[in-house]
């Protein structure tokens, strides 16, 4: 269950676990369960 609303984007403290997993690229923090659209340009990786 996210803490937030999705729809709202509201973050509700009370269902929050305590522990917030990132992973820090540069210039952006992806959040588990959020998708990110990546532009692949290597054709090798498409």
């Amino acid at each position: 269950m996210l803490p937030w609303d999705a729809e709202e984007l509201i973050f509700d403290e009370t269902r929050f676990s305590g522990v917030a997993r990132l992973f820090p690229l540069p210039d952006l923090v992806m959040f588990p369960h959020v998708m990110q659209p990546l532009h692949i340009f290597e054709p090798r990786y498409r």
